[in-house]
């Protein structure tokens, strides 16, 4: 993973679960870091080069202003078309795919 991020392309790790298996259980569930990954890491380096204080005065000022992409946004982007897709269905064969977020500097 980290060969991959050196050479400037999006990478990910698949994590242990914990949770019993479920045969009838045929979602996808997909996770994304925010900063630097589904949007650019303009506010993480703003975070990294400060502190805190800082960083929340960086995102007040920056409230108004939509955030870059970041490398994995096209594919968050591809797997919204699917749950929409799938949502359009009368009787869709599987639960759409769901994604979700995780953020470190106080999102919310």
């Amino acid at each position: 993973m980290r060969e991959a991020v050196e050479n400037g392309h999006p990478a990910g790790h698949v994590l242990p679960c914990k949770v019993v298996p479920d045969d009838d259980d045929q979602q996808l569930r997909i996770a994304f870091d925010f900063d630097g990954v589904i949007v650019d890491d303009e506010a993480e380096q703003v975070y990294a080069d400060g502190d805190l204080p800082l960083f929340h005065h960086h995102e007040k000022e920056k409230r108004e202003k939509p955030l870059n992409s970041g490398p994995m946004f096209p594919l968050l982007k591809k797997i919204s078309d699917l749950q929409k897709l799938e949502a359009a269905k009368p009787h869709g064969i599987n639960d759409p795919p769901r994604s979700t977020m995780k953020c470190n500097t106080g999102c919310g």
